[in-house]
């Protein structure tokens, strides 16, 4: 994995063999504020626009922003919107927190990736188990938390 973007709040790494991308938000001892937020989630979907990465791993466990319910539609319309999404699978790491994990799941439920499996792990040993398993299965919205239980 080489590192391909850093900043104060995220790490992108980047394994073109496996065209997996590792998204890190790393722990700050300073709130995000909204637009420095979206901003850092755009810079994300540009990388993964450029590298056409059809592996996601994106560790949320540290992240530290309060989103709500207008960045929750925000993140909602603007991947819906976009026409050039390569990712096949998507694991999110989340932490034991559970309005993080209420809030997740509600802002995965709501996504038009119809040809995307999305879930949700607290294990990353577990989460790269599914990324890398080359079963593509179609995931209805109803079964994508599952995961959850099993980690």
């Amino acid at each position: 994995m080489r590192i391909i973007y850093e900043s104060s709040f995220m790490i992108l790494t980047y394994q073109s063999s496996l065209k997996l991308m590792e998204i890190v938000w790393l722990p700050t001892r300073n709130s995000m504020l909204p637009a420095q937020f979206q901003s850092e989630f755009l810079t994300f979907l540009l990388y993964q626009d450029q590298y056409k990465c059809e592996r996601l791993l994106l560790d949320e466990r540290h992240l530290k922003f309060k989103a709500t319910p207008s960045i929750q539609k925000w993140i909602k319309e603007i991947i819906n919107k976009r026409a050039n999404y390569y990712s096949k699978k998507i694991v999110i790491l989340v932490s034991e927190e559970l309005l993080r994990r209420q809030f997740l799941e509600d802002t995965v439920t709501g996504l038009n990736l119809e040809k995307t499996q999305i879930n949700l792990f607290s294990s990353k040993g577990a989460a790269k188990n599914f990324l890398l398993d080359n079963n593509i299965r179609n995931t209805s919205y109803e079964t994508i938390i599952s995961s959850l239980l099993l980690s």
